[in-house]
């Protein structure tokens, strides 16, 4: 990127009339191939500082329309920048969001594995039952009840929430 804005440092010296100052953009533009955000803000301020530069290296005698080219060329570097700036911003933001989801997606599948682990159990006590092993199944039917009445104010809690 600094081999790119030095060539067009030297293009906007060697053709004083300001018409190699719009490529500034392109160095904003390739800071956002980083992840870095100061090569964008190094990149902005770099070009802005460059086009100025050059502006006076080769200022000679007065002209509007140079000095015109120029000014354009910092309003579409600042353009340029900002409008990077706030896209990037948009992704992160967006990256955090889908982070966020992941995370909520994984806890109710915890939370829905840990219900069905509960009513393989249950299942397993309730056949125990119907096949008249009462010696155990009683002992095992007051945890089962209890298990009954958590899930179901589980799932009462769970259907709050997903109406959040």
């Amino acid at each position: 990127m600094l081999l790119f804005a030095s060539a067009i440092f030297c293009a906007d010296i060697i053709f004083t009339s300001g018409a190699f100052s719009s490529f500034y953009v392109c160095v904003v533009l390739l800071s956002l191939w980083s992840d870095d955000d100061r090569l964008l803000i190094g990149g902005t301020v770099g070009s802005i500082i460059l086009v100025f530069a050059a502006y006076g290296y080769s200022l000679t005698d007065f002209e509007w329309p140079t000095l015109i080219n120029k000014l354009i060329s910092f309003v579409m570097i600042a353009i340029t920048a900002g409008l990077s700036a706030r896209s990037k911003e948009k992704s992160e933001k967006l990256k955090r969001l889908n982070e966020t989801l992941e995370l909520r997606v994984l806890a109710r599948i915890a939370a829905s594995e840990a219900k069905a682990h509960r009513l393989e159990k249950q299942i397993e006590i309730l056949q125990a039952i119907r096949e008249h092993n009462t010696d155990n199944a009683f002992s095992a039917l007051d945890e089962v009840i209890t298990n009954l009445k958590t899930l179901a104010v589980e799932r009462n809690n769970s259907n709050f929430e997903g109406l959040k």
